[in-house]
């Protein structure tokens, strides 16, 4: 087991990948944030930036006292704005119609790049709506008008209050977690039982170790290689988590209110951990069973064919989770892990739904590992063909 899993973390293949998930995550965030201030200061600078404006409104909503101020001019023929704008007199020329409300605006300006030709259009828009605005004898219905409308959803579940989308963010990690893991792990779970077998090394290592142990020394490397994986990548997402967690605002999620619920906080875990010791002796059986590593790779696509086959009925399993395939899908072995960590983050879990999934899925890891123990066993020294399943269950 030891030297499993010194030889897997020594790979720097391995740290490359593992690495690799925090850095690029971080990158993202780096890039997104930069960018996002950059076009914001961008945005400012150009909202800074006067151009000359001619308007011809047939409407009749723009204020006469804007063009009073000579900021704005007044034309009284479209083509008059048009030519001015081609020949350079105007910076900028708008037309509106009769009816705004379904006719289009039109705004001709001059070229000024691709991203900062939308102030134009930006300020027609605001022009209309300020005069709109400013044209209303009650201040109240003007300020709403101005700023959308506050408004916060209070749920309450079985007479108590229910949480908002924050309820989601916990336990739906552990979902994030075993996607990660089975990815950046799931190759390697395939091949660590067919390189010994493909440079015959396995024949010497036989000899002092029985096949038995060495399987199970091979599965506890694994998963102590799993155990790095996810504190490696959890990392940065719990120091982020408790030392900026007020700083990590997004558009109606509010990290800072994140909920823990204890409960479906252990019920994540034990799904993450069973979901994760099934699909290893799954993979391992793979590995075992074929006589190549090359081979056995091409089997990773059956395993995550199950591992995606819930999120095609995220839709029903988030809304209706009555639903016979939501059922099905929570109590099949394969499709268990997902289905029920999408459905402990959606918060439509019961207990004896848990309590049945959760045995189903242990059965499940133990009968998982031990059918690779014995898959191994027979297989290991099976070098120019498949081990035959009929032999190994007999």
């Amino acid at each position: 087991m030891v030297f499993e899993f010194v030889r897997t973390v020594k790979k720097k293949t391995f740290w490359l990948s593992v690495l690799a998930v925090p850095v690029v995550v971080a990158l993202v965030f780096t890039i997104i944030y930069f960018s996002s201030k950059s076009a914001s200061e961008n945005q400012e600078k150009t909202k800074a930036e006067e151009f000359s404006v001619a308007v011809l409104d047939e409407s009749g909503f723009i204020e006469k006292s804007i063009f009073d101020s000579g900021k704005i001019q007044q034309l009284k023929d479209k083509e008059e704005g048009i030519r001015m704008v081609k020949d350079g007199e105007l910076d900028s020329f708008i037309f509106f119609p009769s009816n705004p409300s379904s006719e289009t605006i039109e705004v001709f300006g001059r070229d000024v790049g691709l991203v900062k030709n939308s102030k134009y259009t930006g300020f027609a828009r605001q022009l209309l709506k300020s005069s709109i605005i400013g044209g209303l004898n009650s201040p109240e219905v003007a300020a709403i008008l101005q700023t959308e409308p506050v408004a916060k959803l209070v749920a309450y579940k079985d007479g108590a209050q229910a949480q908002g989308i924050e309820q989601v963010f916990v336990p739906g990690a552990f979902l994030v977690l075993f996607y990660l893991v089975i990815i950046l792990l799931g190759n390697h779970m395939l091949t660590s039982t067919t390189e010994e077998k493909e440079n015959r090394v396995i024949e010497i290592i036989l000899t002092s170790v029985d096949a038995g142990s060495l399987i199970i020394g091979k599965i506890l490397a694994m998963v102590m290689v799993g155990v790095v994986q996810i504190s490696v990548m959890s990392l940065p997402v719990v120091i982020g988590f408790i030392f900026f967690r007020d700083k990590l605002n997004f558009p109606q999620i509010n990290l800072a209110e994140l909920v823990i619920d204890p409960v479906r906080l252990l019920d994540g875990a034990g799904l993450f951990i069973f979901s994760f010791l099934l699909f290893t002796g799954m993979l391992v059986t793979i590995g075992a069973v074929v006589p190549t590593a090359k081979e056995a790779s091409s089997f990773f696509g059956i395993a995550m064919f199950f591992m995606f086959i819930p999120l095609y009925a995220a839709s029903a399993i988030f809304t209706d989770p009555s639903q016979l395939i939501v059922k099905v899908l929570s109590f099949f072995p394969l499709s268990a892990p997902i289905t029920l960590m999408l459905r402990n983050a959606a918060g439509n879990l019961l207990p004896w739904e848990i309590a049945i999934g959760m045995a189903i899925l242990a059965v499940s890891s133990i009968a998982s590992l031990f059918i690779a123990t014995q898959a191994f066993r027979y297989g290991i020294l099976e070098y120019d063909r498949k081990l035959n399943l009929r032999r190994l269950f007999k």
